[in-house]
This record gives C-alpha cells, sequence and structure tokens, in this order.
C-alpha cells in the first residue's frame, strides 16, 4: 500500500524508513517523480519539514545542508565557484528549484550532477546519528539509488588546491555523454597525486590513475591519448566507445590545463 509520510523530525524518519522497508525519503522528487523510478519505493518520507537547508563556510570549509536545491546553492553568496559550474549542468532553472543536494547523491552515479566534484574534492557525509563517512565510501556501500541512510550534510574542503568541472552533452539540451571534474593542490602535482573523477563510464563514476607519465611528457596530446586508454566506456545511443574516450580525454585534458593556470 502506497503511503506518503512526513516526519517532524530526523529520528522519525529513519524510524519510519526502519518501519518501511524500500520506503524512500522525498526531498524534492527530481528523481521520484518521474518514469526512470519504475515503482520503487511505494512509501514516500518527506523531508520537507526537517531543517536540512544550512549553509556554511568556515576556514575555507564548507557544510552544506542535504536538503539545499540547487538554485539555493546558486544563489548562495559564498557558494564555491566550481560547484556553481557543476550545479549550472542542470540547464533548467525549474529542475534546480526542484533538485535537492542530498537527492543528487542517493540518486546514484546515473543521475548525478555533482558527483564527479564532490569526489575530486573528498567530500564527507553527515549522516543521520551522527557518523560521517566519506562519499567515495557511501557510494560503494549503497551503490543502489535510494537505499543509503538519511544524509544531513555534506562537507568539503578545497584547501590551498583549484577544482575544475566539465560536462560534455550530445547538443545543448541533449543526453549527458560524460562529466569530468579534476582536483590539484600545485601546477607540478603528479596526476596520481591528483584527484579525477569522470561520470558516464562503464563504472558510473571512474577514477583515473596511473597518468604520470603523460603529464611528465608535457603535451596535452598525449594526456589526452592516456585518458582515453583508461577510461572505461561502452558504446550507446550517446555516442561510440572510441568517440566517448576521446571527448573524456578532451575534457580531463582541460580540466588539468585549467587547474595549472589557476595555480600559477
Amino acid at each position: 500500500m502506497s503511503q506518503f509520510l512526513r516526519p517532524a523530525t530526523v529520528e522519525e524518519a529513519v524510524q519510519m524508513k526502519k518501519d518501511n522497508p524500500g520506503a524512500l525519503y522525498l526531498g524534492g522528487g527530481c528523481w521520484i517523480n518521474n518514469g526512470a523510478r519504475k515503482g520503487q519505493g511505494e512509501s514516500l518520507i518527506s523531508l520537507e519539514t526537517l531543517a536540512l537547508k544550512s549553509c556554511e563556510k568556515k576556514d575555507g570549509a564548507y557544510v552544506l545542508g542535504a536538503g539545499l536545491t540547487f538554485q539555493q546553492m546558486l544563489d548562495w553568496k559564498d557558494c564555491y565557484a566550481p560547484l556553481k559550474d557543476a550545479l549550472m549542468f542542470m540547464s533548467s532553472r525549474n529542475m534546480r528549484n526542484q533538485a535537492t543536494l542530498g537527492g543528487d547523491i542517493g540518486a546514484g552515479a546515473e543521475r548525478a550532477c555533482l558527483l564527479p566534484l564532490l569526489l575530486a574534492l573528498n567530500a564527507d557525509l553527515e549522516l543521520a546519528g551522527g557518523e560521517r563517512l566519506a562519499l567515495e565510501d557511501y557510494l560503494k556501500n549503497y551503490p543502489k539509488a535510494g537505499e543509503g541512510p538519511l544524509i544531513l550534510n555534506v562537507r568539503f574542503s578545497p584547501g590551498k588546491g583549484h577544482a575544475e568541472v566539465k560536462q560534455v552533452r550530445k547538443s545543448a539540451g541533449g543526453l549527458v555523454v560524460l562529466s569530468a571534474a579534476v582536483w590539484m593542490e600545485s601546477k607540478d602535482m603528479p596526476l596520481n597525486e591528483a584527484r579525477i573523477f569522470v561520470g558516464g563510464t562503464v563504472e558510473g563514476i571512474q577514477r583515473l590513475t596511473g597518468l604520470d607519465g603523460a603529464l611528465g611528457a608535457g603535451s596535452e596530446g598525449n594526456l589526452e591519448k592516456a585518458v582515453a586508454s583508461l577510461v572505461k566506456m561502452e558504446g550507446d545511443l550517446k555516442g561510440s566507445k572510441e568517440y566517448k574516450s576521446y571527448v573524456c580525454g578532451v575534457a580531463v585534458s582541460d580540466c588539468v590545463r585549467s587547474c595549472r593556470e589557476a595555480l600559477k
């Protein structure tokens, strides 16, 4: 039987999830209210009345409430600039008013706009109950959309480094082919120490390692080819395996170049 549940506290929301196996937390409904859900989550637990919309920047670290919409983050005067770029990957303002930070993470790698950047920034999550878990571990532990515990806050600190993001679409409003995010601490940082994540791969989101040789050669062309050989792609209606691998190389190379320019 379908249920729409409205908890007054975080504790109530967690208990409702325990009492209703398979229930989904409902933020803005960006993912739940579309056909991709395919009948999952007959019971919905609304997070509307919970206080999950805080924005804080302190000593260079960001703490963002999981209930924040994309547009609320964009409108925040202290929003991290690369995060603004990633938020704008969702081009529709109507959708940005609906999509939430926690929902983007909980929906899984196939649907997320922000995950590559948050992974590159080494973000961690504050979960209901006070537990803190690295985002990368959260995604490994809960790979199925909607099955993870309730996220209260997302935390990250760019430190002295710089991050860049890039998304490739078939057309301006078309399907997303892939997204890439790179974080580097210095312009001379070896790429094996940089954090490079690509979304849209066979693995969902893949971390790229083993690129030091390409960077040492000092050739962007070599870097593009190295990325294309390492990234795990498959052909589909978004493009052939060869095309997707090639544009991934270009996207990552662009991000690395922009990072190095910003860190001069």
